[in-house]
């Protein structure tokens, strides 16, 4: 159970979790294992153009963001390549969650977005780092079998998850960070 300093940080509103649940849960129920897999894809594409786009320094800027549907409060000050950061750590695990699910290894724990705190002072390594990342999930992912089985693991506020529903998480959460990365961009002024 969260703290209230951890549920104001970490915590989403209940209409976020609930609009997110009933997308997530419901949305992989329809959605092919290649369709995530290409969303992922698209997505982790346009973020990298975009953070390519952006001078370094800009890039590297923290800026002061509302929260978007789907955002925690810890990650409205962060600049564009902390949310690759933040990415790296994030899409790295879901393949080594994914891959634990499917392939019937034990997994512990519990999912925590505490765990996903980008670096502030990321550099512009992270822009490579990230398309290392997001390829390596690809990879994992793509040859996997038994992504819709009975196993599980608890995500904080979605719940009981299967392999095939944490990839769909994945590239939902690849989304919301991509209109994150936009927001700062148009805060910023960065062109």
């Amino acid at each position: 159970m969260m703290d209230q300093y951890e549920l104001e940080r970490y915590g989403l509103p209940a209409l976020d979790r609930s609009w997110y649940w009933t997308a997530v849960k419901m949305g992989a129920a329809v959605t092919p294992r290649r369709y995530a897999l290409k969303r992922f894809r698209a997505e982790s594409q346009q973020l990298i153009d975009l953070v390519d786009q952006a001078e370094i320094n800009a890039a590297s800027d923290q800026v002061r963001i509302a929260r978007l549907t789907g955002m925690e409060p810890y990650s409205c000050n962060w600049s564009l390549l902390m949310v690759l950061d933040h990415l790296c750590l994030f899409v790295g695990d879901m393949a080594k969650l994914i891959e634990g699910l499917a392939g019937h290894a034990d997994l512990r724990g519990q999912f925590s977005d505490q765990q996903y705190e980008p670096d502030p002072e990321a550099g512009i390594d992270v822009i490579e780092r990230y398309v290392q990342t997001a390829n390596e999930f690809e990879v994992r992912v793509v040859g996997l079998n038994g992504l819709r089985g009975n196993r599980c693991f608890r995500h904080s506020w979605l719940g009981l998850m299967n392999a095939h529903q944490w990839l769909c998480w994945t590239a939902a959460q690849t989304r919301i960070r991509r209109r994150h990365a936009i927001q700062i961009r148009n805060v910023a002024g960065v062109v």
